[in-house]
């Protein structure tokens, strides 16, 4: 039978879609939905992974940069710590230069004298004794040895209090004894001196001089220190020595008695003294019999003060012509007006002039007796009688005042005239 001849049956519809084919359509629709749905879902999630790396490598970069500071931060701190190290141990070798320098020039200015003395006293055992080499240093080492043993002794016997004295004659005997055997071994013929010989013997000597002369010089510091020894005087100088010999000597011998330690606390009693006793020589007779300068004489007198009011009523009342006083007590006082404007005279009533009776505490204040004083000083001056600084201080019991006060009144007057004249009328 022959395919090919066969006829093909009819197709037969598809018996769910339906006469139209609208079944088919809205598949199609709904898969090309579907695969735009997938589209969009794959392209926000690529969206979003994308979102997320771009994220997480911000992240890690500002992890990166933020490890990166604080390496840096490490490096600087350490490079900082390392520059503070540094210069702390700069600073720690700075201040330890003195001291170091101070042994330094204690140490070398000794030590080299011994070394020659040392080499000096090599020879001698080798030339003189016969002695090896080894030997003879062995010998110069056991000598100079001893005697810095010995001047040792003597430096820890001072510290503790003790005098010394045994542990120093020793020290010089030794180098002594070193002196002489160097100079034996380079002397001439009869024990000549020569060069060498001269030379060897003072460094023998040398280096013991040193120590003593610092031992000295330490033991002092520390007896000053611990007070068992007195200050340094102080020093006046030539110029004063020479203008003013005798208030430097006496400002010396107050220093010396009463442990002045300046110069110008020294003065400055001097001037006490001589304002206590009087004079010079009456002050340094007074000191070096043993006499205290006084406390009154040690406080500086202090000036009242007044107001510019009372200071020109009072020279006012000064530079008047004084009137007799009258018999019942009342004193005329002329006041001193421009001629343009004449006034009759006023009539004051004053109380007998007496000095005022100053209470106990204004006995000890020197304000309220140098107002009691210029009070009564201008009373007196204005009542006529004549009044010496020596009354006044006769009257309030000072010393060398009352001079000051009546040159103070003295000097107010002619100010008071001059502001009394009438100004010119332009």
């Amino acid at each position: 039978m022959d395919i090919t001849a066969h006829t093909p049956e009819a197709e037969q519809p598809d018996p769910v879609a339906g006469q139209n084919g609208a079944h088919a359509l809205s598949a199609r629709a709904s898969g090309r939905v579907v695969r735009a749905e997938q589209r969009r879902i794959d392209a926000d999630a690529e969206l979003e992974r994308r979102a997320k790396t771009a994220r997480l490598t911000i992240e890690l970069r500002q992890e990166r940069r933020a490890a990166a500071r604080r390496e840096r931060q490490i490096r600087d701190k350490e490079r900082r710590d390392r520059t503070e190290r540094r210069r702390v141990r700069r600073r720690a070798v700075w201040a330890r230069m003195p001291r170091a320098a101070e042994r330094a020039l204690f140490v070398l200015p000794i030590l080299f004298p011994m070394a020659v003395a040392w080499a000096g006293q090599i020879q001698f055992a080798t030339q003189v004794m016969g002695w090896s080499t080894a030997g003879a240093v062995v010998f110069a080492a056991g000598f100079e040895l001893s005697t810095a043993y010995v001047a040792r002794l003597d430096w820890l016997s001072r510290a503790a209090g003790d005098g010394g004295v045994l542990f120093r004659a020793a020290t010089w005997a030794f180098a002594a004894g070193a002196a002489v055997m160097n100079y034996w071994h380079a002397a001439g013929p009869g024990f000549a001196p020569t060069g060498e010989a001269v030379s060897y013997g003072l460094m023998s000597m040398t280096g013991v001089v040193l120590w003593e002369l610092w031992s000295i010089f330490k033991h002092r510091q520390a007896m000053r220190a611990e007070g068992r020894l007195t200050a340094v005087r102080p020093r006046f100088g030539a110029a004063r020595w020479l203008h003013f010999r005798g208030m430097t000597h006496l400002a010396w011998l107050i220093a010396l008695r009463d442990g002045h330690t300046t110069t110008r606390s020294a003065w400055q009693a001097a001037f006490t003294a001589v304002k206590a006793f009087g004079t010079v020589r009456a002050a340094r007779k007074a000191i070096r019999r043993g006499a205290q300068i006084p406390e009154r004489a040690n406080k500086p007198s202090i000036p009242p003060r007044i107001s510019v009011a009372a200071e020109t009523a009072n020279a006012a009342a000064i530079a008047a012509p004084p009137k007799p006083p009258q018999p019942n007590g009342q004193l005329v006082l002329t006041w001193h007006e421009p001629a343009d404007t004449p006034k009759p005279p006023v009539v004051a009533t004053l109380p007998p002039p007496s000095a005022p009776a100053p209470t106990p505490a204004e006995k000890k204040s020197p304000v309220a007796v140098g107002t009691q004083m210029e009070t009564f000083a201008r009373e007196r001056l204005a009542a006529g009688d004549k009044l010496s600084g020596a009354a006044l201080d006769r009257q309030f019991g000072t010393h060398d005042y009352g001079r000051k006060v009546l040159r103070r009144i003295a000097a107010e007057a002619p100010r008071a005239q001059a502001g009394n004249k009438p100004r010119r009328r332009r």
